[in-house]
C-alpha cells in the first residue's frame, strides 16, 4: 500500500521560493533520510535541515518531539513573525 505513494519530489525543489524547514529522523523507515537530504540540497532559497537522531517517522521519543516543537517555533518566529504585534 505505501509503495503506491512512493514519490520523489526532488526535481520540484528548485521551484520553491518560500523558506523551508525540513525535520527528519535518521531512523525513519517510511521516508528515506537520503531523500530529504537530496531535496534540501536542491532547494534554492532560505532553508534549514534538522537531523533527529532517534524518532522514526512520527518522532516517537519524547526528546525528539520536544526538539521538533522547539525547531518549528524558532523557524516560524524567525521567518514568519514579521509585523506580528502581541497586543493587537
Amino acid at each position: 500500500c505505501l509503495k503506491s505513494f512512493n514519490m520523489d519530489f526532488t526535481s520540484e525543489a528548485k521551484r520553491i521560493s518560500a523558506p523551508v524547514l525540513i525535520i527528519h529522523a535518521i531512523d525513519d523507515e517510511t521516508v528515506p533520510f537520503k531523500q530529504s537530504e537530496t531535496f534540501y540540497e536542491k532547494l534554492p532559497g532560505k532553508k534549514k535541515f534538522v537531523k533527529i537522531d532517534r524518532g522514526g517517522h512520527v518522532f516517537y521519543t519524547y526528546e525528539s518531539r520536544i526538539r521538533v516543537i522547539k525547531e518549528i517555533v524558532e523557524w516560524f518566529s524567525i521567518n514568519f513573525n514579521k509585523g506580528y504585534n502581541e497586543n493587537s
